[in-house]
């Protein structure tokens, strides 16, 4: 199969293809990470070296392996990683708190409400957390419990 693209769209590529490693393997072990991505990686950022692209490659020789510059991974993690990073961040944090919040006020009762009933009930719970993060971020959060440290 041959694929022609533009630099553009090559570039584009690169961007996908770093995306899409980082969110599969990015906190892995090498091992243990999706190796059908890992070595997609690997083969689309050999032939960038190839291409023209060598700013955004680097070559690890003694693994026989390209990753993304150092360059090249900063620009992504700023303008897409770390905004999905913490938006993920918020909404994790709004519906936890929500599912805990229910479990403390409503516990075993939630199985005999009616689906409109439950999502009303949190609903109405999940917008006043929201409004507590927007308002106090993290400053009203604490955990209760033995902390020894």
């Amino acid at each position: 199969m041959n694929l022609k693209l533009t630099n553009n769209e090559f570039l584009t590529l690169l961007k996908i293809v770093y995306l899409a490693d980082y969110v599969a393997n990015g906190y892995l072990d090498p091992d243990k990470g999706n190796q059908e991505i890992a070595t997609f990686r690997r083969k689309i950022f050999s032939i960038a070296q190839d291409s023209g692209f060598g700013a955004v490659v680097d070559i690890d020789h003694e693994r026989d392996d390209y990753f993304e510059s150092i360059e090249f991974s900063f620009e992504l993690d700023k303008q897409f990683v770390d905004p999905h990073t913490n938006r993920v961040f918020w909404y994790e944090l709004r519906e936890r708190l929500t599912d805990k919040i229910m479990d403390a006020k409503f516990g075993n009762e939630i199985d005999s409400w009616s689906g409109q009933t439950y999502r009303t009930r949190r609903t109405e719970i999940e917008e006043k957390v929201q409004t507590e993060l927007e308002t106090n971020g993290l400053d009203n959060l604490f955990i209760l419990g033995d902390f020894r440290i």
